[in-house]
């Protein structure tokens, strides 16, 4: 039998992703479940539209389940359209607007809420659920946003507390012996900390790189506890009495003070992963085309098209598969839609063809919020809007549940696009992974969960999951 190619995007979630680690953790995963060996793996360069992309090339007929195909892998990496575009407080200001969310519109609530299965006979209930769940994000959203508040009003019990302390290190004898002596013990803490993966695993094999990584770990431990040790020599020998300056900074700062510097500390610390995480989430969820975070939705959302566009038109791929984790698989979701309009828009003749869309055959989703982004992120349309919501419907609807509204005599008689005969849709998700959840707003064909036991680290455990490629493997690429 004559050997065919598959395509295979991946988009990775939110985050500081680095370049092809979304790929590099697929990959590996894979290559795993098809038992790829030694040398079978390739790396090329596509060259379309004057730019060459990375792929790698795997082949999957070492496993008698296995189609006879070569999998190109691809990955698309956005996290650097999001840095540097949102700052704190605009998360924290979104952080309390959603929490709001379930109140907000409660009318146009229940529409969304009536696509789950007997929503309907328990109205009741649905209402006092939507209440406890705007009082519980509102609460988190306060709990999140309080140390920042704190901070901000108590400016200058901050400063206060800061004199204090200068106070405290003027009068010590040896200031900068005491300073040489904290930069000592930092560092080598932080050397440290960073040989955490010194020590080695039961049953591990290093190949000559890994054991030359290991053995400059170690002369890296020694030179931690050499730097600890000069540190205690020059604590002695100049007679610092470290423990007597902390109890004295303590005592300058007992009561308030220390709860406001506390606080502003966590709230310095809080920055970055709002930033980092929730920032990426803001950025993108916003469908509403007057927000100013819209651009960067846009951006993303382009170069997803261009890349899925690329694959798709490809006649050396007989099918194009798309898995998305986390936000991306919110991107995924919203780039199939994009397509699908493009295909579908009059007059006829765009860069994508019905025939060449039939070539997408799966979307895998893992660890996705997309239920969640549909009934927070929504755009919200009017009751009396009906030309409007179909609009809005038909241009975002993919796979997308009925909420069974009545639009009369203003009822659209153009059906939503639903020509992908041979496309496939699986959803891995954890009850664990706050984070996803089974869909349920939509028309997946296939749901399986995971049973990650530890909360903390169940939104990537997918990542690192035999069984997880297995499912991929069975369920999506089959």
């Amino acid at each position: 039998m004559a050997r065919t190619r598959i395509a295979a995007l991946i988009i990775h979630g939110i985050g500081e992703q680095n370049p092809y680690e979304a790929l590099d953790a697929f990959g590996r995963g894979l290559a795993g479940y098809f038992r790829v060996q030694k040398g079978q793996l390739e790396h090329r360069l596509a060259h379309r539209d004057g730019v060459a992309h990375s792929m790698v090339r795997m082949p999957l007929s070492a496993r008698a389940d296995a189609p006879a195909d070569d999998l190109d892998l691809y990955e698309l990496y956005w996290a650097p359209m999001v840095q540097g575009r949102i700052s704190v407080r605009q998360v924290l200001a979104w952080i309390i607007r959603t929490s709001f969310t379930p109140l907000r519109a409660i009318a146009q609530q229940w529409e969304v809420l009536s696509q789950e299965s007997d929503a309907r006979r328990r109205q009741g209930w649905m209402v006092v659920r939507e209440i406890l769940r705007t009082a519980g994000l509102l609460a988190l959203a306060l709990l999140i946003a309080a140390p920042f508040v704190i901070a901000a009003i108590e400016r200058r019990a901050l400063t206060d507390a800061g004199k204090a302390v200068l106070g405290v290190l003027a009068h010590i004898e040896h200031p900068l012996a005491l300073i040489v002596w904290v930069v000592l013990v930092v560092f080598a803490l932080s050397i440290l900390w960073g040989l955490r993966r010194a020590l080695p695993r039961r049953g591990e094999r290093l190949d000559i790189e890994e054991e030359s990584e290991r053995t400059w770990r170690w002369w890296w431990a020694v030179a931690a506890l050499l730097l600890l040790g000069l540190a205690w020599l020059l604590a002695l020998r100049r007679e610092l009495g470290v423990l007597a300056v902390v109890a004295e900074i303590v005592g300058a700062l007992w009561g308030p003070p220390l709860v406001t510097v506390a606080t502003a500390t966590l709230a310095l610390i809080l920055t970055r992963p709002l930033v980092k995480y929730l920032g990426d989430v803001t950025l993108y969820v916003t469908a509403d085309e007057n927000s100013a975070f819209f651009r960067t939705r846009a951006e993303i959302l382009k170069a997803s098209s261009d890349r899925l566009r690329m694959l798709l038109t490809d006649d050396g791929y007989r099918a194009v598969y798309v898995a998305g984790h986390s936000l991306g698989s919110v991107i995924a979701y919203d780039t199939i839609n994009r397509l699908i309009r493009e295909v579908i828009a009059e007059p006829a003749g765009g860069k994508l063809t019905l025939d060449q869309l039939r070539r997408l055959r799966g979307l895998l989703t893992f660890g996705s919020p997309l239920d969640k982004v549909n009934y927070f992120f929504r755009i919200e349309v009017d009751r009396n809007q009906a030309i409007r919501a179909q609009a809005l419907s038909l241009l975002h609807g993919f796979r997308k549940k009925s909420s069974g509204r009545s639009y009369g005599n203003l009822t659209f008689a153009t059906p939503k696009f639903d020509d992908l005969p041979e496309f496939r849709w699986l959803n891995v998700y954890s009850r664990s992974d706050f984070v996803s959840g089974r869909l349920d707003f939509y028309r997946v064909d296939r749901q399986e969960h995971r049973g990650y036991w530890n909360p903390l680290t169940a939104h990537l455990a997918y990542w690192n999951d035999p069984k997880f490629y297995g499912l991929a493997a069975l369920h999506w690429l089959a």
